[in-house]
């Protein structure tokens, strides 16, 4: 269609108009549905305030985020392994709330020096947990600097307010826990038992014992008493205490277990009250007897006849008699793995997750806040009395 000029001026600045206003309209339309900075804030601070909020302090050896995921993954995290606790969030960044009183929780590995950097503010609310898997032996801080400073002990003791351990063993019928337990309901071995696969597993086995190690210079001194032992049978170390190797990443050094030795020595490198690692929960996941050295009474980590107690034997002639025993006969050996049609084993990583969701629960109990739990010396309940060099069995 042909305009005269000043109706074509006339058009276009009828449409400039349109668009402006349309622009306009706009604008305060978006102004109007944006919520105030304030009150975004403060609904977003609300919204982290109605959920468990618990900080670690410092680092798990070189993990920030105590090797659960990261933050965003704890919530996760306690769902894949069925904790009945919700709302409870673990970070490590100590500027996710306003203040550090905010949080409800804090935990302090104490495996690590502590007393480097300690919260400056505390709020009567707030619980410190003392979490370690580590025996008093390798703890080196000096925890007299902590009296009337932690409320909650998150580890492997028993007399734990947490018990935080390496392993677990399930009823394989109820998929109930058994152990770790102070007096698990173990069913008893049967004398008559017999396995196949086992037998012909039995029978291809070539090599006597073997052991992985690192710490060489133990406060157990459990090298010397592999050493007593090797004078007798042959043992295969691997790792920095040994000539032979295997990448503890691969699943062929457990398989190696199963398909090559007899027995594998589950030697703690301490001495010390319910002290039980991965070293025994390893070798139980293959088929290979775990000859066990520790300060803790084993029967309340596994069942009876699945181990050797080298602690049940005068000296380390005994214990070599009796092995060499189970290796030529073969009835007998097979009779250890008796316990694999009744229970199963849950192993170091999903115990240890574990623990985060009893903190989780024991944290959200307002009638623990109410009891207002103190340790008053942490050192005497953590280290008085707790670990000994001297062992039953004499080498």
């Amino acid at each position: 269609m042909y305009l005269r000029k000043p109706y074509k001026s006339l058009f276009k600045l009828c449409l400039f108009a349109l668009v402006t206003l349309f622009f306009f309209v706009l604008t305060n339309l978006s102004i109007q549905n944006k919520p105030n900075s304030d009150t975004y804030l403060d609904d977003t601070l609300q919204n982290k305030k109605t959920v468990t909020n618990i900080l670690f302090w410092i680092k798990y050896w070189n993990d920030p985020s105590w090797y659960i995921g990261g933050d965003e993954e704890g919530e996760q995290m306690l769902q894949s392994i069925g904790c009945p606790a919700k709302n409870c969030f673990f970070t490590h960044n100590r500027n996710y709330l306003p203040n550090i009183t905010d949080f409800d929780a804090i935990l302090f590995h104490g495996a690590e020096y502590l007393h480097e950097s300690v919260p400056h503010e505390r709020s009567p609310h707030q619980i410190y947990v003392y979490s370690v898997l580590e025996s008093p032996i390798l703890c080196f801080e000096d925890l007299n600097r902590f009296q009337n400073f932690f409320n909650i002990t998150m580890t492997y003791r028993f007399d734990s307010d947490i018990h935080w351990h390496y392993g677990s063993f399930f009823d394989k019928n109820t998929n109930e826990l058994v152990a770790p337990s102070k007096n698990p309901n173990w069913k008893f071995p049967e004398n008559d038992f017999y396995d196949q696969g086992i037998s012909k597993i039995y029978s291809n086995k070539k090599r006597k014992i073997a052991w992985f190690a690192s710490n060489c210079n133990s406060n157990s001194k459990r090298e010397n008493l592999v050493a007593k032992i090797q004078e007798h049978i042959e043992v295969d170390i691997y790792g920095k205490c040994g000539t032979h190797s295997c990448d503890p990443k691969s699943s062929k050094c457990d398989e190696m277990l199963t398909t090559d030795y007899m027995f594998y020595l589950s030697f703690e490198n301490a001495l010390c009250k319910d002290y039980v690692t991965e070293k025994l929960y390893r070798p139980l996941n293959e088929v290979i007897i775990p000859i066990v050295f520790n300060g803790a009474n084993t029967s309340r980590y596994a069942p009876p006849k699945s181990y050797i107690d080298a602690n049940d034997f005068e000296n380390v002639e005994a214990l070599v008699i009796f092995l060499k025993y189970l290796m030529n006969n073969p009835e007998a050996y097979i009779k250890y793995f008796w316990w694999k049609q009744h229970y199963y084993i849950v192993d170091h990583k999903p115990t240890f997750k574990r623990g985060f969701c009893d903190l989780c629960m024991k944290v959200k109990d307002k009638n623990y806040h109410n009891e207002n739990h103190l340790y008053g010396n942490i050192r005497d309940w953590w280290e008085t009395g707790m670990c000994t060099t001297e062992s039953q069995i004499k080498f």
